[in-house]
């Protein structure tokens, strides 16, 4: 096929084995034509053999018409701005378990570990509100009336968190701060401490967890339509949009995490500063992103008016997914990997205040610093290594984190450099590493969806990810139960508690090392996906499987987070507890 001095040549991005099983030739489609196939060959210039640095027709290699979204583009911006407004909700409200819950009203341990269970309850719901885009619209709309209503209820939670006054805190004047009530005076108890603080804010942790739920409502209706707009992408820049949906979110946790470090710092949140921002204040703040998002979806969010599916028709096909390989291989990759990348020695806390001293607004400033470099990593990966190969990169990036990451432990755990400016530095360090196997782990999710279940799909490979991160942390809870690495037990710092720590964080680093194992469940790059989809088989014993699998463990992640809420199970093991000492449970 020849037109405009190009020749078409074919660049097999599949093992000639599994090439052999194909029906038909693996041709391009013409652009001009409205039916898109999934190929894997790319026109090249005469001169040059790299599909990378030759032009491409326009829609070369696309799963859908209409052509790759203009990211400078309304319709881009607008669909942005959900994802910023997302990040800066849950950054906001996720960054108040500490100085507020924990600090300002003197929750207990499992109460403000309970605050963030429930935030973060939005994000196990996310595939329920996925399945309802897909197939419940209201008012013509699949995503945008879900983005509508998502941040309506966020935008009425933050509005009444700012007009109802925030209980009075535990200590009123800076000189009883961390004193026992036992050992203050009668009157200065009653004048200036309000020992009913923990219990008093019990409307602002339900409010939280429902304005969680609100933009992420919102949040599921925008992955749906990530897909679509990465679906029209050409396969050479595919995972442009997705790249630019997580640098926006990523970088937005910034803002509140600096407003609170910064502005919720005076005794009352055992800060040092002499002045601080009331928290009516802050949850005003959040409605500048709440009604950002919902003003963007009411007038800027394009999406089209498809006819409706019947929801029989709807899980049909989605059944008819489920029994594909491709989407069994992925979900079971997702679960695995991000379990062993997610195990980490619970050690890592009471080191990191005892033996290198991390000070709450250094703590921000370094987080701030790593968000930028991560922001960056992904503004570069977007650029020029949506081609790369992902699993040789993933184990070459593995590879490095742990590197640094057990170099930089083990310095501080044995006393060689335990300043706090240099432990946390490695973050810094790591973050580009870390970012390139996030994204190039998720890149997947696009590839997989069908017309019309993108919220479901989408949030069902992501939600298999999600249920790693606990099994990660149970995990790591067991193991570490065989060590002596308390808190009590670090802060002898003496070499039988640092061999202890050592074995600790060695385990830590070998599980991270297994990680790398299961990349042989994830294929090579977007065309052997694709691959994958249309000749990998299906079984109705594998999508059982796959369905049985993920209410189990999703039951099993509830209950996990379910059990922290409650004092008399918050201290067992499954719950992310030390376990329980029976005679005072």
């Amino acid at each position: 096929m020849n037109g405009g001095g190009r020749q078409t040549k074919k660049i097999m991005l599949v093992d000639d084995s599994l090439a052999a099983k194909l029906s038909t030739p693996i041709l391009a489609t013409h652009p001009t034509t409205t039916e898109y196939d999934n190929t894997f060959t790319m026109l090249v210039d005469d001169k040059r053999d790299s599909p990378i640095d030759s032009p491409v027709e326009e829609s070369f290699g696309a799963l859908r018409p209409g052509g790759a979204l203009h990211l400078r583009s309304m319709e881009s911006i607008a669909l942005l701005s959900q994802y910023s407004a997302g990040g800066m909700m849950q950054g906001g409200l996720e960054a108040l378990q500490y100085p507020l819950y924990q600090n300002y009203l003197r929750m207990q341990g499992y109460q403000s570990a309970a605050y963030l269970v429930l935030v973060g309850l939005g994000y196990w719901s996310k595939i329920f509100f996925g399945f309802l885009s897909d197939c419940f619209p209201l008012l013509g709309y699949h995503r945008r009336s879900y983005m509508v209503l998502g941040w309506t209820i966020c935008t009425l939670c933050c509005a009444i968190m700012w007009v109802v006054p925030f209980p009075a805190p535990y200590y009123g004047v800076a000189r009883l701060v961390g004193q026992k009530p036992a050992d203050i005076d009668a009157t200065d108890r009653r004048d200036h401490m309000n020992e009913a603080a923990p219990n008093q804010a019990a409307l602002f942790v339900v409010l939280s967890m429902v304005a969680s739920l609100g933009y992420v409502m919102a949040i599921a209706a925008s992955d749906a339509m990530v897909v679509h707009y990465a679906q029209r992408e050409p396969i050479a820049i595919r995972g442009r949009i997705q790249t630019a949906i997580y640098l926006v979110r990523d970088v937005s946790f910034i803002l509140p995490r600096l407003v609170v470090g910064f502005c919720m710092n005076d005794f009352h949140y055992q800060g040092t500063f002499s002045w601080a921002m009331h928290p009516n204040t802050f949850y005003g703040l959040l409605l500048v992103p709440s009604t950002l998002g919902l003003g963007m979806a009411l007038l800027a969010i394009v999406e089209a008016t498809p006819p409706r599916v019947p929801v029989r028709v709807y899980l049909a096909t989605l059944w008819h997914l489920a029994k594909k390989r491709v989407l069994w291989q992925l979900c079971a990759f997702k679960l695995l990997h991000m379990t062993f990348t997610n195990y980490y020695t619970p050690a890592i806390n009471p080191v990191k205040s005892t033996w290198f001293h991390v000070e709450t607004l250094t703590d921000v400033e370094f987080f701030v610093a790593t968000q930028v470099t991560r922001g960056l990593t992904m503004y570069f990966v977007g650029r020029l290594a949506l081609n790369w190969s992902w699993r040789p990169v993933i184990v070459v990036a593995t590879l490095a984190t742990i590197a640094l990451d057990a170099t930089w432990k083990f310095v501080g755990i044995w006393d060689v450099v335990r300043s706090q400016h240099f432990q946390l530095a490695q973050s810094i360090v790591t973050i580009p590493f870390t970012v390139v196997v996030f994204l190039f782990t998720n890149y997947i999710f696009v590839e997989v969806a069908d017309v019309g279940n993108e919220g479901t799909v989408f949030a069902l490979i992501s939600t298999f990810g999600n249920m790693g991160v606990p099994l990660g942390m149970v995990l790591a809870k067991l193991v570490d139960s065989n060590f002596d690495v308390s808190k009590d037990a670090i802060k002898h710092d003496d070499a039988a508690v640092r061999w202890q720590v050592t074995y600790a964080f060695a385990i830590t680093f070998a599980v991270k090392a297994a990680s790398m194992f299961v990349l042989v469940l994830l294929p090579p790059q977007k065309a052997y996906v694709q691959l994958l989809k249309r000749h990998g088989g299906s079984s109705a014993v594998a999508g059982v499987v796959l369905v049985v699998v993920f209410v189990c463990t999703y039951v099993f992640c509830i209950l996990t987070s379910l059990l922290s809420i409650y004092k008399s199970t918050s201290c067992l093991t499954l719950a992310g507890g030390r376990g329980c000492n029976p005679k005072t449970t």
